[in-house]
């Protein structure tokens, strides 16, 4: 799923500090229950019970936003955004190669066939992640 188009604008990042601080929240609690009923004591019930409070109300704020699905599907979908499905192919097929390393059947020259057509799909298919030549401002390079 590629990612909205203000995904790095500060509204975006707030609702994905609060999703994060949600997810802590409930881990808290969660913690802070066991710990007290390990312990027997209830010291530490105060403490899940105020994590719990707030992973609660920092949910219900996202949903009522709309931001909790879309932070949920950005962290459950990360490193999965723009994947080339050629690009994969040639992957799976360079890491069954390399798993016959060392063994009768494995062919160096079927690995280096792989290799160079992955350099080449990549040198062909640039992606977002390399860096991008200035287009405004900023000064020169100093030497």
């Amino acid at each position: 799923m590629p990612l909205p188009p203000e995904f790095n604008s500060p509204a975006c990042m707030l609702a994905r500090l609060g999703y994060v601080l949600h997810l802590g929240g409930i881990l808290g609690g969660l913690g802070g229950i066991i710990g007290s009923a390990q312990r027997g004591d209830a010291s530490l019930l105060g403490f899940a019970g105020l994590a719990l409070l707030l992973a609660f109300i920092l949910r219900r704020i996202l949903v009522r936003s709309g931001w909790y699905s879309r932070c949920r599907d950005s962290f459950a979908s990360l490193g999965q955004d723009d994947v080339d499905p050629r690009l994969g192919r040639l992957i799976e097929q360079r890491s069954e190669l390399e798993r016959l390393r060392g063994t009768p059947a494995f062919d160096p020259w079927a690995l280096l066939a792989v290799q160079h057509e992955i350099d080449a799909h990549v040198r062909a298919h640039p992606t977002s992640a390399e860096p991008r030549p200035r287009t405004h401002g900023g000064s020169a390079p100093r030497r």
